[in-house]
């Protein structure tokens, strides 16, 4: 996989609270790394 040329993009609902998003955003991003690890490098 060449990580250079990889995307992560995360479609919250802007019409939620704040709160909701940034504790959502966060949920996907530690599940994210702890998933794909190769990614906590950049």
């Amino acid at each position: 996989m060449d990580l250079q040329n990889e995307k992560c993009v995360m479609v919250i609902d802007e019409n939620l609270p704040l709160g909701i998003i940034t504790n959502t955003a966060a949920i996907m991003g530690i599940t994210l790394r702890k998933q794909m690890p190769e990614f906590s490098d950049l």
